[in-house]
């Protein structure tokens, strides 16, 4: 794996703690979050990209399961799932949101397919921290406009893989940490909906 912070302030003790196990980071002065988002798709060379808000986190097998159980398919090229709620302490708040509780698999080419599940369920793609997509999916044309983005990044990375040829799929794991707090910039639109 190769890990790439991109941060708007520089704290010795975090960055020789990132840099001392292979990671990278990328300090840039306030800017949007999809410019944040930009360099650091741009400073990778993985062919997947798992994504993590500073303050969530992933389970522990988050990256191997999905290496080898989704993306190991040729044909996937977006991957979500759903997120366990804490607060502060890492006290679990609600058992998971982010999504439909349901396995999702969509073909950007089955148009009415992907209109009734739209339709159904709204967009799929909440939360970066429970987001992954193939880089392809992420062309050249798609990464200068999201370097634009002030906010819906996790949307815009849905609707891009919409238009590639790659499946997209959701999956009601809990595989990430969605911390709730007061710092927050957007709830989800489900934080409501929590259960125990």
């Amino acid at each position: 794996y190769e890990l790439i912070v991109v941060k708007r302030f520089k704290d010795r003790e975090i960055d020789n703690l990132i840099e001392s196990n292979g990671g990278k980071v990328i300090i840039l002065d306030d800017k949007p979050i999809g410019t944040y988002l930009y360099y650091g798709i741009n400073e990778s060379e993985g062919e997947i990209l798992a994504f993590l808000d500073d303050d969530d986190a992933f389970v522990s097998k988050k990256l191997e399961y999905v290496y080898k159980y989704i993306f190991s398919r040729d044909n996937v090229g977006y991957y979500h799932h759903l997120a366990y709620i804490i607060d502060r302490q890492n006290k679990l708040l609600g058992k998971s949101f982010g999504g439909p509780y349901k396995t999702i698999v969509l073909d950007p080419h089955d148009k009415r397919r992907v209109k009734y599940t739209l339709n159904k369920y709204g967009l799929i793609g909440s939360l970066m921290s429970t987001t992954v997509i193939r880089r392809e999916v992420i062309n050249n044309k798609y990464l200068g406009q999201l370097k634009k983005l002030v906010t819906g990044q996790d949307t815009f990375l849905f609707l891009a893989s919409l238009s590639s040829n790659y499946l997209l799929i959701h999956e009601p794991l809990n595989l990430s940490f969605y911390r709730i707090h007061g710092q927050q910039a957007s709830l989800p639109w489900d934080h409501h909906r929590r259960r125990r």
